[in-house]
């Protein structure tokens, strides 16, 4: 009993909790990425049941069909030329198909963070009223019921309503877990630190899923890539409920705090969030895009699809824990300047890669870039609300998740409708021409105007009562 005691004391525990549950919710929802173009085409080939010779025979010179017309030699009586050419062929049809099924793609990636928005402005005040527990717990068989549908589904609606459901299990984990990691730390510091830790999961989940999508696809198959997920979340749900316990908690009013509608009120925090939310539409547009470009423009074979991803992870690793070390709390608004010109630079020469290898160095800089900006952005935020409103983290943070959902729905869904009418490369283009537009109002952050709305306009108030009191 007494190491049963010593566990649940332990805040180190809550903050190993809340970092496993949001790595594997991101794992989970990236190593989709990769799985899917694969996914869609083997579903197409048995919806068909026409054998791969025999599309080929009647539309290999059909040039509406394919990128570049495949000609079969006029006498192909050898079994390697005919093997050869049946490839060939397989690769073209592929191609054509998945850029017809952009659409499909983008769907499955915007549905979790498009329930996850909504869920979030719910869960709040739910925890509120109920404590973390049984939310925390609830979000655990959300997500492993996910992980077992992604594994065993075998059709695309399965994979897109399991998307969509992973969104109430993320607002789940998300606010549970930040509900829980601030009641066991209260310093400023200390909080800042695990927050920091725990946010920190959703980078690393949403960089190197695409990598262990793909690998673990190709060699152990999509069931085996999605159960191991599902079993290490269930293991987690066990973990939390000896740690916390599941258990109702009637909590009494707290002291007033400015409202989540009144911070999205303020310019300050609009600026701040919509940082997060244009540097994740990016990663969403790299994330949708990326798998289908490179089978297209270099017939990158499956198992490398992912791979592309971790110069990215690099970066992303790299950059935030270099800077965590250094003191920047004048310069944060300049480096996250910074970081957006490098995400600009990197949307600009990704579509000149001539090579898989070509795209190492487009891909690393969107990684610094996107650290750059996270690491200033999320203690801006923090900083923002201790000058200008009621101390209150929960809401603000609750604004920063959901910019970071609205990147995710936004980039994948702009993929996919503009795929159809524009290439990749224009695409990235277009946001490329967004974000240098954007930088430049970052300035604002570095001296923001600081006091308090509500507290100013109640004192004003006062002053004015006083002041009528005295002529009377």
């Amino acid at each position: 009993m007494g190491v049963l005691e010593r566990f649940r004391n332990s805040r180190t525990t809550s903050v190993a909790i809340v970092f496993s549950m949001l790595l594997i919710d991101y794992l989970l929802l990236f190593a989709i990425v990769p799985v899917i173009p694969a996914f869609l085409w083997k579903h197409h080939q048995k919806s068909l049941n026409i054998s791969v010779e025999i599309s080929c025979n009647k539309s290999t010179n059909d040039p509406s069909l394919f990128a570049f017309n495949v000609t079969l030699p006029p006498n192909h009586n050898s079994a390697t030329e005919k093997s050869e050419s049946q490839k060939l062929c397989n690769q073209n049809m592929e191609k054509a198909y998945l850029k017809t099924q952009s659409v499909k793609i983008a769907a499955i990636i915007a549905a979790k963070p498009a329930v996850q928005v909504i869920a979030n402005l719910l869960m709040g005040p739910l925890i509120d009223r109920i404590g973390y527990s049984v939310p925390m717990f609830f979000g655990v068989i959300v997500i492993c019921t996910t992980a077992t549908t992604f594994g065993l589904g075998q059709s695309y609606v399965a994979l897109l309503v399991s998307a969509a459901i992973q969104g109430i299990g993320s607002a789940c984990a998300m606010a549970g877990g930040m509900a829980m990691l601030m009641r066991k730390y209260t310093e400023d510091e200390e909080r800042g630190k695990v927050i920091g830790i725990s946010l920190g999961a959703i980078g690393i989940g949403a960089i190197a899923g695409p990598p262990y999508g793909s690998v673990m696809n190709a060699f152990a198959g999509k069931a085996t890539t999605f159960l191991l997920l599902g079993g290490i979340i269930a293991a987690i749900g066990i973990f939390q409920v000896f740690y916390s316990r599941l258990k109702i908690e009637r909590k009494s009013e707290s002291e007033k705090v400015t409202s989540l509608w009144k911070l999205l009120a303020d310019p300050y925090i609009i600026l701040a969030a919509t940082s997060l939310m244009l540097v994740n539409i990016a990663f969403g547009i790299f994330n949708s895009g990326l798998p289908a470009w490179l089978i297209q423009r270099f017939n990158s074979p499956k198992w490398m699809l992912g791979l592309a991803f971790i110069p990215v992870c690099i970066g992303y690793a790299v950059t935030t824990n270099v800077l965590s070390f250094l003191p920047m709390r004048n310069m944060r608004w300049l480096v996250a300047l910074v970081g957006t010109y490098m995400s600009v630079a990197a949307c600009l020469s990704l579509p000149f890669s001539t090579s898989f290898a070509a795209t190492i160095g487009p891909t690393l800089i969107l990684g610094i870039g996107c650290g750059l900006i996270e690491v200033n952005i999320y203690p801006i935020l923090a900083i923002l609300v201790d000058t200008r409103h009621k101390s209150d983290y929960g809401s603000v943070y609750a604004i920063a998740d959901i910019s970071i959902c609205l990147g995710f729905i936004i980039g994948p869904l702009l993929t996919g409708s503009l795929l159809q009418l524009i290439s990749f490369s224009w695409v990235l283009w277009m946001l490329t021409i967004v974000l240098f537009l954007f930088a430049p109002f970052l300035v604002f952050l570095k001296k923001p105007i600081q006091g308090k709305p509500d507290q100013e306009t109640e004192s004003l108030l006062d002053g004015s009562v006083s002041a009528k009191n005295v002529e009377e």
